[in-house]
């Protein structure tokens, strides 16, 4: 109560020993790193592919044990960053209780209430704006309602497969979730979409395809209109732009946070050279050099990215006819970084319902779903099985709020 810490270590903060006891004193290199793991998580990055591109990086994780051989982020460490209450300047005691378990010597933590729980204000150790907070923690709400039963900040499978739109298609006579049921893992043109209860269980009577470029395709046709809308395209110009400067203002913390790992793989890498020299050339030694060296060019490309050159002012009208260009052709440009851009979609539509049909003898699949991607028209692309050019009913949402999907 008097402000001094009683826990262990934290990230983004060190402990100095003072008077009477030990307080927190924010750590500007390691803030940076927490701030940027929030900023990807409000942009809809799952645990997992947070914990590659920090690893992709080159940037120091949390002290690990002396066990492992490289250090690295892993997603229950990012899970951990995004719940901690500190971040946001409140410090949380007396929220759990422990107690052994009868007949061992084991403890285990019982929470307790709310009401018991001791709450300090502490302003002066926020690293994360209350802003970003409030986004993240209500995209980790967002996910625990769609996907019941998983654990805290874990995604369904689902969001993790690389497809714009699974998870979000149902089958209009079943409800179950379509999924890639031929051609997985063969060409972009053989991937089609159909009912799992139909063809593992027997149990819907959907046994329509749909192939998958055919529908992204044509579910995106409204989409890609809308965001070539001039004004779409300003708001896109002017993100970029804000985006270039908070890297710029940024810079200096990553620069120093990426040279001080390039110094600790090259003495890691001098290390093992030396033992390898002294062993003859042992390939344990071998293949953790190899490791090293491959960090070592990532930390090389990534200071690269930070170069003055590198951050230099983009002229705004190259930066329209680029942006034009990318979205003419908008599902390659999703599936560049699809699982982003999954998450993206899931903040504009919870469902689109696929209900097989038929006309002229010709069978197809009429999407229907309160969603955002179609804009504001009555009426949308026919998505019939194997062709184009026709048109079909679809239901479309109220408002559109145009995303750039991370550009």
């Amino acid at each position: 109560m008097k402000g001094f810490h009683t826990g262990g270590s934290c990230f983004g903060y060190r402990s100095e020993k003072l008077a009477g006891g030990s307080q927190l004193q924010i750590v500007e290199e390691e803030a940076a790193v927490v701030r940027r793991i929030f900023h990807m998580s409000a942009s809809g990055l799952s645990l997992k592919l947070i914990a590659k591109e920090l690893n992709a990086g080159g940037i120091p994780p949390p002290r690990g044990t002396k066990k492992k051989i490289q250090p690295s982020w892993v997603y229950t460490a990012i899970r951990e960053r995004l719940r901690r209450d500190i971040y946001r300047g409140r410090v949380v005691w007396n929220k759990r209780k422990y107690k052994k378990r009868p007949g061992t010597n084991k403890r285990i933590s019982v929470p307790r209430p709310e009401s018991q729980w001791v709450v300090m204000e502490r302003p002066e150790l926020r690293i994360v704006p209350q802003d970003l907070w409030d986004r993240v923690q209500a995209n980790l709400k967002a996910t625990a309602a769609r996907f019941p039963g998983m654990k805290p900040g874990l995604q369904n499978r689902s969001t993790s497969v690389p497809y714009l739109f699974s998870g979000i298609l149902k089958c209009g006579e079943c409800g179950a979730n379509l999924s890639i049921l031929t051609g997985r893992g063969k060409s972009n043109n053989a991937a089609a979409y159909g009912c799992p209860y139909h063809v593992n269980r027997g149990v819907c009577s959907n046994n329509l395809y749909q192939r998958r470029d055919v529908l992204e395709r044509q579910l995106l046709a409204g989409l890609r209109d809308r965001l070539l809308d001039n004004s779409a395209i300003e708001e896109i110009v002017a993100q970029v732009s804000r985006s270039i400067s908070s890297t710029r203002l940024n810079q200096p913390e990553q620069v120093r946070g990426l040279e001080k790992a390039q110094t600790q793989v090259e003495v890691e890498m001098n290390n093992l050279a030396d033992a390898i020299g002294k062993s003859g050339g042992s390939a344990f030694l071998l293949k953790a050099l190899q490791a090293k060296e491959a960090d070592h060019d990532s930390i090389l490309a990534s200071l690269a990215r930070c170069s003055p050159r590198a951050m230099d002012s983009v002229d705004p009208d190259w930066l329209r006819t680029t942006i034009r260009a990318e979205l003419e052709d908008l599902g390659n440009l999703l599936n560049m970084d699809a699982p982003r851009a999954k998450a993206e979609l899931h903040k504009h539509v919870t469902e689109i319902r696929m209900t097989p049909s038929q006309s002229d003898g010709e069978r197809f699949y009429v999407a229907e779903g309160k969603w955002d991607i179609a804009g504001l028209n009555e009426s949308g692309p026919q998505l019939q099985d194997g062709k184009e050019g026709q048109y079909f009913p679809m239901v479309a949402g109220e408002g559109f709020e145009p995303p750039t999907f991370g550009l």
